[in-house]
């Protein structure tokens, strides 16, 4: 069987499989692809050379002898066919050979392997629960199986490793722990590039495992993600680089090697392993985290040290915090963030983080009412402001802000020149 043949062939029997009612055919584009020579078809069919079209038609007439297709073409025998009934009897018979089987039968063997996976695994509950809804509609829209063109036992093995992945992903947030991706990639599938081959579709599977969740709102991390290009499981503590967290201003940071004297000048922690045999002091008297870049940048104030956290801090930087609080019982500590959902989350993970030491810093009302800009809210912004409006130290702004319709960034409620909200003066 030549080459051409068995491409064919395949294609066939997929579309078998996928079609609906008895009238299946492939067309020359079908054939194109299935053969790989994108001139076989169209306008540019004439740029193929006569030698690979006829050995093209030869396989298709072999197919056609073997009763699997029926041709239609011009009556010029060289010329493209541009279309091929698949006889339903004889694409089914096929499917073995393929490893292919019926769509209900396959539906009950992913069933099946489902189930395995949910009695053998200690799986995350998020990803439990997404499993047990995928057990009603297994090629339903949410499934990581929706997209499959033709199914098979490595299908079901695919599907099941990019479960695995995305779960071992979220179970590293849960643990606030960090990890490089192919280290992850090493200890869930024993290779190291694992991962990376499943990688969008793993960035998938966490997504919808995510959204499926009836016990959390996920929202506003999957918006932070989008928003700032990254991949959705560098919010989970894993990352293809090392991890740095930067921070300005004066400490000691105290190592197996000896003391660094940060004397106003930025330091970088690289690891979990560096951050958890430091010792941080701060000789300044207060520290601020601060969300967005360009008001890190500008940010100056007198005996303060800055951390930029980039957004939601990483499960790492979360875990310098607290070991920076634990280090320092005298410190002040405050954040600073848009005033709006994410800053208000935002906020209550620094706070978590440093013991509930942590102070909202311009981002109360006054600040709101000086912005030189100001944005309306969203439909989500007020659904997601209700939890704030009842407890909490937001209380009274978020109410503020649901009745005037309001919500300010960062750089809209600072100045650089004084270093506090602007006023209306300035």
């Amino acid at each position: 069987m030549t080459d051409y043949r068995k491409r064919i062939e395949a294609a066939a029997v997929r579309k078998v499989y996928q079609g609906r009612g008895e009238n299946v055919y492939l067309s020359a584009a079908n054939i194109a692809d299935a053969v790989g020579e994108p001139d076989y078809s169209g306008k540019r069919s004439n740029l193929l050379s006569m030698e690979r079209r006829t050995a093209i038609n030869d396989a298709l007439k072999e197919l056609e002898s073997a009763g699997l297709l029926k041709l239609k073409r011009v009556r010029n025998p060289h010329a493209v066919v541009y279309r091929a009934d698949i006889s339903r009897e004889q694409g089914c018979r096929l499917y073995g050979r393929y490893g292919y089987t019926d769509r209900e039968e396959s539906e009950l063997l992913l069933q099946s392997e489902i189930r395995k996976l949910l009695e053998s695994s200690s799986l995350m509950p998020q990803t439990k629960a997404y499993l047990h809804n995928i057990l009603l509609r297994p090629f339903g829209k949410d499934s990581v199986w929706m997209k499959t063109k033709s199914f098979g036992s490595s299908d079901i093995e695919n599907g099941l490793q990019i479960i695995k992945g995305a779960d071992a992903v979220i179970s590293n947030g849960e643990l606030q722990q960090n990890i490089l991706v192919r280290n992850l990639s090493a200890s869930v599938y024993g290779g190291s590039k694992t991962f990376e081959h499943y990688e969008s579709r793993i960035c998938t599977a966490i997504r919808r495992i995510l959204m499926s969740d009836e016990e959390k709102d996920w929202d506003l991390l999957l918006d932070e993600a989008e928003q700032s290009g990254k991949k959705v499981y560098e919010l989970f503590g894993v990352s293809k680089n090392p991890f740095s967290e930067t921070m300005k201003g004066n400490a000691e940071i105290t190592t197996p090697n000896g003391t660094i004297h940060t004397c106003g000048c930025s330091y970088a922690f690289f690891s979990d392993e560096e951050a958890s045999y430091l010792h941080i002091r701060i000789r300044d008297s207060k520290l601020i985290t601060i969300e967005n870049l360009t008001t890190y940048n500008d940010f100056s104030e007198p005996s303060t040290l800055k951390v930029y956290t980039g957004g939601m801090p990483s499960p790492f930087l979360q875990r310098l915090l607290k070991r920076i609080a634990e280090d320092n019982p005298d410190l002040t500590i405050s954040h600073w963030s848009d005033i709006d959902v994410g800053g208000f989350r935002i906020f209550r993970l620094i706070s978590e983080s440093t013991e509930g030491r942590a102070i909202p810093y311009h981002m109360d009302i006054e600040t709101i009412q000086n912005a030189i800009a100001k944005q309306p809210l969203s439909d989500w912004d007020r659904e997601h402001l209700e939890s704030f409006r009842h407890k909490g130290c937001f209380s009274k702004t978020a109410e503020y802000m649901l009745k005037e319709d309001v919500k300010v960034e960062q750089e809209s409620g600072y100045c650089s020149r004084v270093g506090r909200g602007y006023c209306k003066k300035c």
